[in-house]
């Protein structure tokens, strides 16, 4: 179980405008599963209930921004079946459901102009688990995803979906992990059903000596909206996302240690208004037992 108290960065899809300070939010998440393993066959569950509350914020003018349309509960089950071809070499298919149901039976500012924005969702991929002399683990797997609302207005979400989450040991001190995930995100923009979101990216992570950890990153992701089958507008809505990571951390001793991160994102819309860069500096003092 997790709880986060979180804000919207600048630029995120829903974010509200013309605010003093960004849209602050609570995300509590429980996550529940297993897995066991008989011979050459293996069966995994894995469930998770996530609720977000997101905060009123207070525009520049002085007035309130409500945001309580966006609040929503959002549940999801997954099952994984694998059978192991090959030692090392495991295909799997897993099956997940998904439900997202809203507070309110709309999603417009003070209960006015929303829709019903409650939808089902399911997702059905084939894979492989890869675990070669312990040089290079992980999945590598697609398939396909869909999500269907209950308002007649919104269109449903829909494509192939594939990723891919490897750890590959080049040298005893060097890591390096590439990913790739994409599945379908919210919206409650009164033009769009939701976004197909598509990450790729690779972290670095390097020992330099015991006592300093060195890491990097490089992400980029595309966000690609479906339009309502109110919204008329020809030109469909898509952001790219590109992003850098450097960071380095000192282990003072067995219980304590110091980081220092440097994070770099770049967003580009086609939509006027939506482009925008950020640069963030991190200082973490971590406690470990």
């Amino acid at each position: 179980m997790s709880y986060k108290l979180l804000h919207e960065d600048r630029g995120a899809p829903d974010a509200a405008t013309n605010t003093a300070e960004p849209t602050e939010y609570n995300l509590t998440t429980a996550t529940l599963g297993g897995s066991t393993k008989f011979g050459r066959f293996s069966v995994g569950v894995d469930g998770e209930l996530a609720k977000y509350d997101f905060k009123d914020v207070a525009n520049i003018n002085g007035t309130i921004h409500d945001e309580d349309g966006r609040d929503r509960d959002q549940t999801k089950l997954s099952t994984r079946l694998g059978y192991e071809v090959l030692q090392n070499y495991e295909g799997f298919v897993r099956g997940t459901v998904n439900q997202r149901d809203y507070d309110k039976a709309n999603d417009g500012q003070n209960g006015v102009g929303g829709v019903n924005r409650d939808s089902d969702g399911w997702e059905g991929v084939v894979g492989a688990t890869i675990k070669f002399s312990g040089l290079l683990t992980g999945d590598i797997y697609g398939g396909y995803m869909e999500q269907t609302y209950d308002s007649p207005t919104l269109s449903s979400v829909s494509g192939p979906t594939f990723g891919v989450s490897l750890t590959w040991s080049a040298t005893p001190l060097l890591t390096v992990v590439p990913y790739i995930t994409r599945s379908i995100e919210e919206t409650t923009s009164t033009s769009y059903s939701g976004y197909i979101a598509t990450t790729f990216g690779v972290n670095v992570n390097h020992e330099l000596r015991r006592n300093i950890l060195l890491s990097g990153g490089l992400r980029y992701t595309n966000n690609d909206y479906e339009r309502s089958r109110t919204f008329t507008d020809r030109i469909s809505k898509e952001e790219d996302i590109v992003g850098a990571t450097a960071g380095a951390k000192y282990l003072l001793n067995r219980l304590a240690s110091l980081g220092l991160t440097y994070d770099y994102t770049n967003k580009d819309s086609n939509q006027t208004g939506g482009d925008y860069t950020t640069h963030k500096i991190m200082l973490t003092l971590g406690l470990q037992y």
